[in-house]
């Protein structure tokens, strides 16, 4: 299975969405960047705009790509943006959506966010800050 999940952050980087899983159970009840499943023929990067529309009702295109967590039958491709309408992202789905301070120490808490989300929080925000940071990471599990 091939998958995306982003993180939205505001211009000065000091807020990011996140949303609040239901699903799938290892994950219910816990925050997480935004995503889901890449469709048949379509490429990472579209995946990551539709997913995160369909999630928050905000279309944003300019999605950019810092590495990938693979596991032994599936793959994520990890995604960073920061755009001035992060205020307008909204609910759409059973699962809620909000705004975070992205040093937020709940991030690292494995019992509000998902364990991977306070490390891949700084090192979104890095690559998009640092442009001479190296380009991608890959995690294996």
């Amino acid at each position: 299975m091939k998958y995306v999940l982003g993180f939205l952050f505001s211009p000065d980087y000091k807020q990011v969405v996140l949303i609040n899983k239901t699903k799938p159970v290892w994950q219910a009840g816990r925050w997480n960047g935004v995503g889901g499943k890449i469709e048949s023929g379509e490429t990472p990067s579209a995946a990551m705009s539709r997913e995160f529309e369909e999630e928050t009702g905000l279309l944003l295109y300019d999605w950019s790509e810092f590495g990938s967590i693979v596991g032994p039958t599936w793959r994520v491709n990890l995604f960073a943006t920061q755009s001035e309408f992060i205020g307008e992202v909204s609910t759409l789905t059973e699962e809620e959506v909000a705004v975070f301070v992205s040093d937020w120490v709940g991030l690292s808490d494995p019992n509000v966010a998902i364990s991977n989300v306070g490390y891949l929080v700084p090192l979104a925000k890095d690559f998009l800050r640092n442009p001479r940071s190296p380009k991608s990471i890959k995690l294996n599990y």
